[in-house]
């Protein structure tokens, strides 16, 4: 019974694991870049071939299988703009075959193997059966594309490829910029205070740790400083919706005065980009100076590319 109810849910959902992700925008530029570049490849062989099958294309995780769909029309549409014409999509070679055997469920796909290869390319009408594997690392899209003869099975050649796909959203680099309203320290003024800051965050494993350029611009002073900030990065549950807790020591200027500065923020991103949250600085001037802006406390809004 339960074997049989997991053989429903493959026919129904399909056999993709649900570790899977869609595409990003920097993915499917890629896929139009491997395309051209595979077809480039075959049409600027001594040999060209007449006619191709596209027996297999396949990305492994963290992509989802429907990139490979996304691939294989982009290598169709650029072979064709090579003046290969007779370019036809396998789909006998990549069917799932699902069965029940002794209680057990079992998935046998045309895998791209030479047994199965031979056997479905006799009925196949084309000269040559093309196999591709993607792989994603985390700055690009690896291609390994391997051309048959049909249906020998003998090997015309293989070649890989690789495109630069950066995602800024899944960088382990982040640039941080928050623009914030608040109250001014140290001083007596009804003025709201303004807050800036730019920072860039590198992953360290245990945390993430940078320097952030920042100052407080209010009616009674202006400081400027400079900090080394460590800070510590989590997600409410498995959506998009990320936190950010920093805190940074460093130094900082205020009209004549010099000193140490000690700043601290909790912020959340929404989305890939948006940032909102609060945050404050501290002000430790030398010589210490009465009346004097010696901080900020308020809220702020900005971007964030990377994570």
């Amino acid at each position: 019974m339960r074997s049989t109810l997991l053989l429903l849910a493959i026919l129904m959902f399909g056999a993709n694991p649900g570790w899977t992700r869609a595409p990003e925008e920097a993915e499917f530029a890629a896929a139009e870049k491997i395309g051209e570049d595979i077809a480039e490849w075959i049409g600027g062989m001594e040999r060209r071939p007449s006619s191709i099958g596209i027996f297999n294309v396949y990305t492994n995780y963290p992509l989802d299988q429907d990139y490979s769909t996304v691939v294989e029309t982009e290598v169709m549409k650029s072979l064709a703009k090579n003046d290969i014409q007779n370019v036809i999509s396998c789909t006998e070679c990549r069917t799932n075959q699902v069965s029940v055997v002794n209680d057990r469920v079992v998935i046998s796909k045309g895998a791209p193997d030479m047994d199965a290869m031979k056997r479905i390319g006799k009925t196949q009408p084309v000269e040559t059966f093309l196999m591709v594997e993607i792989y994603r690392t985390k700055i690009s899209i690896l291609a390994h594309a391997v051309l048959y003869q049909n249906p020998s099975g003998v090997l015309i050649s293989a070649q890989r490829f690789r495109v630069t796909a950066v995602s800024f959203s899944d960088a382990s680099t982040q640039l941080i910029g928050t623009l914030g309203l608040g109250r001014p320290l140290g001083i007596v003024s009804s003025d709201l205070a303004t807050e800036f800051n730019l920072g860039l965050l590198e992953e360290m494993g245990f945390a993430k740790g940078g320097l952030f350029i920042g100052g407080v611009l209010a009616a009674g002073g202006t400081l400027l400083y400079l900090t080394p900030t460590l800070a510590f990065r989590g997600r409410f549950g498995h959506g998009g919706i990320a936190w950010l807790l920093s805190m940074g020591f460093g130094y900082g200027m205020g009209g004549a005065s010099r000193g140490f500065v000690v700043t601290a923020g909790y912020d959340i991103t929404l989305g890939s980009t948006a940032v909102v949250g609060f945050g404050g600085s501290y002000f430790l001037p030398s010589p210490a100076v009465t009346g004097a802006l010696t901080g900020f406390l308020g809220l702020r809004v900005g971007f964030s590319l990377g994570r």
